[in-house]
């Protein structure tokens, strides 16, 4: 399905995510990938939010009319596009490090998105992880066997 969500992109402009470095480096991110039609929503990810790959970021077809919840996935799946081209290697290996940069980047949106009244249960425990100081053993548990960095 075609991408149409200019308002999931405006919520993360108008963000102070949006405005922090990180934020313009996901932003442009974002928005280079919807210039060259590689952001879509897609079904059957197999209960997958959103994905990363092959140069392409697909949002769950279940978030098509929810610009709030496109967002968040933008953010996320944005975060490993700048990681990759930020660090090359990754695009090999996944790792503990890169699924935190994703999700603390998200959280960072989610936490002003709440203000507005969205809500996102998932999102909820992770953040609640990261404020107790538990998130990465959180992501460890989510992604069991994957190394916590990059080779040196």
């Amino acid at each position: 399905m075609l991408f149409r969500s200019n308002d999931a992109i405006a919520i993360v402009r108008r963000s102070a995510f949006g405005k922090t470095p990180e934020g313009k480096k996901v932003l442009k991110k974002i928005r280079e990938l919807k210039k060259s039609g590689n952001l879509k929503y897609k079904s059957g990810l197999g209960g997958s939010r959103g994905q990363w790959g092959s140069g392409q970021i697909s949002i769950n077809d279940s978030y098509n009319r929810d610009s709030e919840a496109t967002a968040s996935e933008l953010v996320h799946e944005a975060t490993h596009a700048v990681n990759e081209d930020e660090f090359p290697a990754s695009k090999a290996q996944i790792t503990i490090d890169e699924e935190m940069r994703t999700n603390i980047n998200q959280i960072k949106l989610y936490r002003q998105q709440r203000n507005r009244g969205f809500r996102d249960p998932e999102l909820e425990r992770r953040m609640k992880a990261y404020h107790k100081g538990e998130l990465r053993e959180d992501v460890r548990d989510r992604y069991p066997g994957v190394p916590e960095s990059l080779p040196k």
